[in-house]
């Protein structure tokens, strides 16, 4: 598997790192894990007394996705970063329904680490993983929740692969067809750091995602961070970790 950046992505974000774990052979259809459910609603809780709603536009995390988002012309208010999505979510009382236990584990560590962080199935992606830019004559895409296809504007940064756009507005909406399921048995995880001071939080919370993967889903995982210097990987080359392997890691 390959994914690559569009260098005029950089543009838009020129501090971006794409923090990038490719899960393989993981069990995601196992029963709920209370440990990690109690993990979840502790982060939940503790979001819920950390920020308002009042004035989560004003949180720096926050407000430097809606900065990003307004450089290609998508309007905060219609379409937010997945992390500010999460919270206000979060903050608004919504329950975060379990869909599987890798779904359950992003959500904790996108709360935890507050940044955004995503996942495909590997096995429904065609071709090359692309985060670039849209032409606007792509395909209208079924979204996640939505009940007919829409099309990206022209300019609007998504994630594509060779068969049309798995993710919207950035991180804003996931595709269906790629959308991780009980079923899946092969992942993708991004996670997206777009200021220097979150490079260190970003090392930290891949660290996580490996550690609790392992424990969580068994499996072997790669690991990559991807930059403007360094805009582009092809897995077949990088390192396979062992659950064991990851379990040594410490996150915070």
């Amino acid at each position: 598997m390959k994914i690559t950046i569009d260098s005029k992505i950089f543009q838009h974000a020129p501090a971006l790192r794409l923090g990038c774990v490719l899960l393989e052979g993981i069990v995601n259809d196992g029963p709920e894990s209370n440990a990690l459910l109690k993990k979840l609603r502790n982060i939940v809780q503790e979001t819920q007394h950390s920020f308002s709603l009042d004035t989560l536009t004003e949180v720096p995390f926050v407000s430097r996705w809606r900065s990003v988002y307004r450089s290609f012309g998508a309007k905060p208010s219609d379409y937010r970063s997945s992390i500010e999505n999460l919270i206000r979510m979060v903050l608004n009382g919504r329950e975060l329904s379990h869909i599987s236990t890798l779904v359950d584990l992003y959500n904790f560590l996108s709360l935890k680490y507050k940044l955004p962080v995503g996942g495909e199935d590997v096995d429904e992606i065609i071709g090359e993983m692309r985060l670039t830019v849209a032409e606007g004559t792509e395909p209208p895409v079924k979204l996640l929740g939505s009940q007919q296809p829409e099309p990206p504007f022209m300019g609007e940064i998504v994630y594509r692969d060779d068969e049309g756009i798995i993710c919207r507005c950035f991180n804003w909406r996931e595709a269906a067809r790629t959308s991780l399921q009980k079923s899946t048995k092969n992942a993708i995880i991004v996670m997206e750091a777009i200021d220097p001071e979150e490079y260190a939080t970003l090392d930290v919370a891949l660290d996580g995602l490996m550690t609790l993967s392992g424990h969580f889903l068994g499996g072997t995982m790669k690991r990559v961070v991807l930059t403007k210097d360094s805009p582009s990987v092809d897995f077949s080359f990088v390192a396979t970790v062992s659950p064991e392997q990851a379990e040594m890691v410490k996150y915070g």
